[in-house]
């Protein structure tokens, strides 16, 4: 299998209704999406999608610490996708 493209997309969502998430009430949050492109050894290449909300206090459940702080910590931010161990792995 041979990755062909990714593309990677965030938004800003508002939930319809507040949603009560570990130690926080969601009002809003940042979903995730992510594209991609393969081709397999026969010739054969297919898209596949995925999409994830990402909620704060889901990686960090101190209540001592603000959205903000998890912000600049890197807890509620996709981070940059390690492009070399993807394709090691699709090898």
């Amino acid at each position: 299998m041979r990755i062909l493209d990714v593309r990677l997309r965030e938004r800003d969502v508002r939930l319809r209704l507040p949603f009560r998430f570990g130690a926080v009430t969601l009002t809003e949050a940042t979903e995730a999406f992510a594209r991609g492109r393969v081709t397999l050894k026969d010739g054969r290449s297919a898209w596949g999608q995925a999409a994830e909300m990402l909620a704060p206090k889901w990686f960090d459940k101190d209540p001592a610490r603000s959205n903000a702080d998890n912000d600049a910590a890197g807890f509620a931010t996709a981070a940059e996708p390690d492009w070399a161990s993807m394709r090691e792995m699709a090898a």
